[in-house]
């Protein structure tokens, strides 16, 4: 590289004496005693069980009241996401990134706004059921329901994400 320079004697005696010449050698006998002592290294990683499809209008988990509240439109929204003029994949992107950093935040629901597209067809309409669904945002997501007319209705949508303490992953 630019800049360096070569070690002089003295230095280089220095640095072997320092970490030595040779590298230890590692005893896997040892280690294989170890792993076969510790029980915590010995277990298997528990599957994580797999998270029930959303489907927007269901509402599984979720008490009366705050199922009530949403599909009125009267639960506080804490944070919203406007996906007009973004293609797919630049949407996914961003709409990854925003339920991720709002669940650190502690945001109970957010509003995702994608545009009713031409003839009540919009692409990133169809596509938000099914990213949510995706196992890298699925935990973070518990409800998913059409906006009402005040939100933005057929061009948005709800989403109600988990409290931060209660993630599944």
């Amino acid at each position: 590289m630019k800049g360096e320079r070569e070690l002089t004697a003295e230095e280089l005696q220095h640095w072997q004496e320092a970490v030595g010449q040779k590298r230890p050698k590692l005893d896997l006998d040892a280690f294989t005693a170890e792993v076969a002592r510790d029980k915590t290294l010995r277990q298997q990683p528990r599957a994580v069980p797999a998270l029930d499809p959303l489907i927007p209008g269901e509402y599984a988990n979720i008490d009366t009241a705050r199922k009530r509240r949403v599909r009125r439109g009267h639960h506080p929204i804490d944070a919203g996401i406007d996906l007009h003029g973004l293609n797919a994949e630049e949407a996914y992107v961003f709409f990854k990134e925003f339920i991720h950093a709002q669940s650190k935040q502690g945001a109970r629901m957010v509003l995702v706004i994608t545009g009713k597209g031409k003839y009540q067809e919009g692409r990133l309409r169809n596509l938000l059921p099914r990213w949510v669904n995706e196992p890298d945002l699925r935990p973070w997501v518990l409800s998913i329901d059409q906006a009402r007319p005040q939100h933005g209705g057929g061009g948005a949508f709800y989403l109600l994400l988990k409290q931060a303490g209660k993630l599944r992953r």
